[in-house]
Order: structure tokens, then C-alpha cells, then sequence
């Protein structure tokens, strides 16, 4: 009993083990820790890549709206088209437009201008001999005019016959912004005539489908019926 007690005296006391808040990260071996960090670690074993991309479910009640297609900005659309019979009498029409974004072009195509035909009897080499006619009625124009709607002031004016010339087709270019009055007039004539502009800045009724409409380049329809 006495060497019992001697043997626990020279022992003394053993302190227990330290808690420890690490855990394992050897399989091999069990006892070895390493103290856990924030942030993350990437060992490259994983390469990089996009994520899938799924369709959206269209919920009930909603629908998804296509952007609306964009016109280049040489491209002019026609929004205006008519024929007109002028045959008897000298007519006039006009019509408003506020030019934000020129140029407008406005071209006009004359398929049957009344001709003044008949004969008459001229002398070549001293013999008398009959010989028809046929020339444009010195009564037949087309007249379009350009003037701003309150003073009247005459920005520009152009057309067929009178001393516009004999052009039966012609485009007229309009590079004077703002509110204007576009006025055609005519006689003895039975015109085509159509408007072209830039669809940003002039057509902005949300109602007016651009897409629907006729559009064309510049280039395109300063050609347009020569």
C-alpha cells in the first residue's frame, strides 16, 4: 500500500487534453487539423463556365413585347401616296407636316400629260407638204410649293410645265425644318405624287406601325421614277 502511494507522488497529475474547435482534413491521418478560414478556395479543378440559359415561363396576365424594329438612318419611309386626275380644270390640295428630321422628299410621276395634236402644212425645198403635231399643252402643269403655314413665306417650288421644265418625273429634296405647308397643284395632268421621310423624329404616333410602311435609301429614291 505504501509503494502505492509512492508511485502516485513521483507521477504527479496529468492535465487533461486542450478543446480544440478545428476539424480533420487528412484522411490518412486522423490527428493532424488545420484551422477552417473564411472566403473560400477554388483549386482549379473546376473550369470556368456560363450558366444555362433557360426561356422565361410567361406568367398569366403578361405578355413580352418585341422591340420594335429600327430603321437605318439613311432609310426614308413613305407616308404619303396619291393619284390625282387634273384634266379639266386647274385643282389645288395641300397638306401639314412638321419636319423635326430632314430632308423630306417629296417625287411626283406625270404618266399622261394632255398633248395639243393636229397637222399642219409647212414647205420644205420649195414643196408644200403635211406633217402632224403633238406637244405638251402650254395650259398642262404640276405645281408643288413648300410655305410655312402662318406667314407664307415660299421655302421652296418646283414641278412640271410653266418654266419648271418638261421633266415628267422628278424628286424634290427638303432640307427646311420645322411646320410646313405642302401645297400641290395642277392642270391637264394626271400626277402621281408621294412623301418620303426619316421615320426618328417625324413618326411618333405610337399607333403608326413603322415596320408596315414602305421604306427605302436616300440614294434610292432620289432615283425614284428617272
Amino acid at each position: 500500500m505504501v509503494s502505492l502511494v509512492a508511485l502516485l507522488a513521483v507521477s504527479g497529475c496529468v492535465a487533461p487534453p486542450e478543446a480544440s474547435t478545428t476539424g480533420p482534413v487528412d484522411l490518412y491521418d486522423p490527428n493532424q487539423f488545420a484551422q477552417v478560414t473564411a472566403g473560400g478556395s477554388d483549386p482549379g479543378l473546376l473550369a470556368q463556365a456560363t450558366p444555362f440559359q433557360t426561356t422565361a415561363v410567361q406568367t398569366q396576365g403578361y405578355s413580352v413585347i418585341e422591340p420594335p424594329t429600327q430603321i437605318p438612318e439613311d432609310m426614308v419611309c413613305l407616308i404619303f401616296f396619291s393619284d390625282y386626275a387634273w384634266t379639266l380644270e386647274s385643282n389645288r390640295t395641300a397638306k401639314n407636316f412638321n419636319l423635326l428630321n430632314p430632308p423630306m422628299y417629296i417625287n411626283y410621276s406625270i404618266t399622261e400629260p394632255f398633248n395639243v395634236t393636229g397637222t399642219k402644212i409647212v414647205t420644205e425645198k420649195g414643196k408644200e407638204k403635211t406633217v402632224k403635231y403633238s406637244y405638251y399643252s402650254p395650259y398642262a402643269f404640276l405645281e408643288i410649293t413648300v410655305r410655312d403655314p402662318v406667314t407664307g413665306e415660299i421655302f421652296q417650288q418646283d414641278g412640271f410645265g410653266k418654266d419648271y421644265g418638261s421633266m415628267t418625273n422628278k424628286t424634290i429634296q427638303i432640307t427646311k425644318p420645322g411646320n410646313l405647308l405642302i401645297e400641290i397643284g395642277g392642270n391637264n395632268v394626271t400626277p402621281s405624287v408621294g412623301f418620303w421621310v426619316k421615320p426618328v423624329g417625324n413618326i411618333n404616333d405610337p399607333a403608326v406601325n413603322v415596320s408596315a410602311l414602305e421604306c427605302r435609301s436616300q440614294d434610292y429614291v432620289k432615283r425614284l421614277h428617272q
